[in-house]
């Protein structure tokens, strides 16, 4: 009996401390995902991310299959790009420094064990941008349909 009791601790003992010791990025079930936009060959997202009348801020690019998040920076380089769920919404933060280049970035959503379907997210309702810790918008909302 004394054996099976060891037995019992020692095991509930492992898997406190194995959940304890977990990453909480491990537990997300959305993250982004940086493409790169070189080796792109959706031509209706890069004419999007490509039109020279395109304002600096964060979009988004719906498609059939995925959820897209392109930063256009123009007079301001986004850096420090990361993201994170919070109950049923998914936080994107990003920084901002001066910069004279312009540079773009393209960033996938992705969802861990879901499918994207339309506009079911399995694992978030809203989006939320958090620009220099500040709530942004989206600048514009793109849908490409086939």
């Amino acid at each position: 009996m004394k054996k099976i009791m060891l037995s019992l601790v020692v095991i509930f003992s492992s898997l406190i401390f194995y959940g304890c010791s977990q990453n909480k990025s491990e537990y997300n079930l959305a993250s982004l995902s940086k493409i790169d936009i070189s080796a792109l060959s959706n031509n209706d997202i890069l004419n999007i991310i490509n039109d020279e009348d395109l304002q600096e801020g964060v979009y988004e690019i719906i498609t059939e299959e995925n959820k897209y998040i392109f930063f256009n920076g123009i007079k301001n380089e986004f850096k420090e790009i990361n993201s994170y769920l919070e109950d049923k919404t998914f936080i994107i933060k990003a920084n901002t420094a001066s910069s004279l280049d312009i540079n773009k970035k393209l960033y996938v959503i992705r969802e861990k064990n879901t499918t994207y379907s339309g506009n079911e997210n399995a694992s978030y309702d809203t989006i939320d941008i958090l620009i220099n810790e500040k709530e942004s918008s989206f600048s514009n909302i793109y849908i490409i349909e086939k």
